[in-house]
């Protein structure tokens, strides 16, 4: 089975362990966070974690996730205020 391009969005425990879990599996992932330190830890252990912006990060995406904290109530919300318009919206599953 063939993964897509993924993108992951925030690289704190749980997106940085999320990204961690896809890599292993064979996906063609790239990490995004605002967080410089998560982004260096997400290096140091493989994860393709450039300096650019969100939107650089997500051009060619099949999928972008963006990890909720375990707190969050609405998803479909956290994600509406997390994601800038440009990357094109939240598709609800």
């Amino acid at each position: 089975m063939s993964l897509p391009n993924v993108t992951v969005i925030g690289l704190g425990c749980i997106g940085g362990s999320f990204a961690k879990a896809l890599g292993a599996h064979g996906a063609q992932l790239r990490g995004w966070s605002t967080s410089a330190e998560d982004c260096a830890l997400a290096r140091s252990v493989g994860i393709d974690a450039p300096d650019v912006t969100l939107e650089e990060s997500v051009a060619g995406a099949r999928l972008c996730r963006l990890p909720g904290p375990p707190s969050c109530d609405d998803p479909q919300d956290f994600s509406r205020r997390q994601v800038p318009k440009a990357v094109g919206g939240v598709r609800p599953r």
